[in-house]
């Protein structure tokens, strides 16, 4: 999870986070973009 608090216009700070995730094709073994996303979006939650 990538974290970072952001300060707004008006002082306010809020709190942003996204989290990431990688599938490269050697591991997923193909390119087939579809399924990179699916192994990506897997590798999010672990």
């Amino acid at each position: 999870m990538l974290y970072t608090p952001v300060t707004l216009d008006d002082g306010r700070t809020v709190d942003v986070a996204a989290p990431v995730g990688a599938a490269p094709p050697d591991v997923i073994d193909g390119r087939d973009l579809t399924r990179l996303q699916r192994a990506a979006n897997a590798a999010t939650t672990r």
